[in-house]
Parts: structure tokens; sequence; C-alpha cells
């Protein structure tokens, strides 16, 4: 499988709704679920690599006849990231016109994405804010004055991301999940239209997609459940903090205001 066959699907957090898009573009019968069960977090963690390659490349010794630094530190970047490629690869033969899609709810270190990965295309997955932090205290007991300074942390290294790369670059997309929950089929298809897929093979009938991991849905022990569920409206709504105080607002508005402007939330 080469890299243009890679697709990389990050979301701004954990509640963003990656496993609500995972799934639409699963139906797609040319796009096949990756090898590696769950999340990957090769994005997340990518310093790691970037800081060996070039710690590997200032020990070679310029004195060995042929010896090009650069050369050959960009030849061995190429063949790890080919390596992550073929790691990542389904466990069936991909065809030409197939591609691989893998998911991590973290933009951490998405600025290594096109070194790494600079033939794969990336889909990038926001949500507003409030939304995400009021789903992750009820789901997963987050902190609520973390959970902003990791919205607006995530959201300035996804806005950073989008200012140094070429708003014409065809390898990666903005999407946003209140789109992708109020237009479903319009959102699916401009992801399509994007990395030039064809949507002809799709089945836009969408009503069987259900819901994994809601913050509604909890097991015997009061644990999200990641059993599939049908939609229901707490689902749909796209509001859950109509209730937060005055206080919890401006608090909210403090860390992640120009987050919410930039991306045209209120």
């Amino acid at each position: 499988m080469t890299q243009k066959q890679q697709i990389f699907l990050l979301g701004i957090s954990q509640r963003s709704g990656t496993n609500f898009l995972m799934k639409l573009l699963e139906k797609h019968p040319n796009i096949i679920k990756s090898s590696h069960p769950g999340e990957d977090f090769i994005i997340h963690n990518s310093n790691h690599l970037l800081k060996h390659v070039s710690e590997t490349q200032n020990c070679w010794n310029t004195i060995w006849k042929g010896m090009d630094k650069d050369k050959y530190g960009k030849k061995y970047l190429d063949y790890i990231s080919n390596a992550l490629i073929d790691y990542l690869s389904p466990n069936t033969d991909i065809k030409e016109h197939q591609y691989c899609i893998t998911k991590t709810p973290s933009v951490e270190n998405i600025d290594n994405f096109f070194k790494l990965f600079p033939q794969s295309k990336l889909i990038i997955l926001v949500r507003n804010g409030k939304d995400i932090i009021e789903s992750g205290v009820k789901g997963f007991g987050w902190n609520y004055t973390n959970a902003m300074k990791m919205i607006r942390r995530r959201g300035e290294l996804i806005i950073d991301f989008i200012k140094e790369n070429d708003k014409n670059n065809k390898n990666f997309i903005v999407v946003k999940y209140e789109d992708l929950v109020e237009d479903t089929e319009k959102s699916i298809k401009k992801i399509f239209n994007q990395f030039k897929i064809d949507d002809s093979l799709f089945n836009y009938d969408l009503n069987d997609i259900p819901v994994y991991g809601s913050s509604f849905n909890k097991d015997e022990k009061d644990h999200v459940s990641w059993e599939p569920q049908k939609k229901n409206k707490e689902f749909t709504s796209l509001k859950r903090t109509k209730n937060w105080s005055y206080f919890m607002n401006l608090k909210y508005t403090f860390f992640c205001s120009n987050i919410d402007k930039y991306f045209n939330y209120k």
C-alpha cells in the first residue's frame, strides 16, 4: 500500500465524534479499516520518531565517502514512514483505487503530519469545545478547567497547522462535527470530493449508523458504554451546555474565545 492510499482521521480530542465519522466512511466499499485495532496515536507520539531520526543523523560522520547527511536522513525517514504505512495496511489485498483509514482522537504534534506522511490524506475533525467538555465531564469525569485548557491548546495546534499549510492542499480537510450531524450527506460528499474518492459507490442511506461511546449511554457500572446504540434525541442535540452558569460560560470564553471565533462557534 502506498502513502497516497492512507487516510488519517484526527479529532481535536476525545468526544469529538471520531467514532461516528469513522463508521460513516467505512461504509464506502473502497475505504477499508486499518489492521490496527482501535486508535493508533502515531501522530500524537511522532516527536519521538523525528527526534530519533535527527539524533541518529547527527551521529553520522561525513568523513565516510558518499555521506550526505541530509540525503540519507531523508531516506531514513522515508523508510520509517513507509514502514508505518505498511503496519497500518489492512489485513487484505488493497487495490490501487482503495484506501485505508485509521483514527486518533488527538491532534497533538499535528505539525509533524506532512513531515512523516507527505502524500497521505488527513481529516481533521473539530467540535464545539463546550459540547466536548460537557461530554467529557459526564462520560469520563474530566475536570472543567483542565478540559478548557486542553481545547484551547488543541484548537491552537489546528489553527497553526491550517495557517502553515497551503489552503489549496488537497491532502487535508477540516470537518465540523456539527455539520456532520446536521447534514451528513453534504459533509461526507465534501470529504470524497476533496480526496477525489468516487462517491457514486457510497450508500447514502445513513439511518443505520449507530452511536458509539455517547456520554448518555452508560453500562451497569455507570461507565460509558461502547456497545452500539440507536440514535436518540440527546445525540442529535448539539447544545449540551444550555444549563451552564454565567460564570462557567465566562470562564470558557476566557480560555477558548479565539478558538470559537476561528471556527465560527457561538
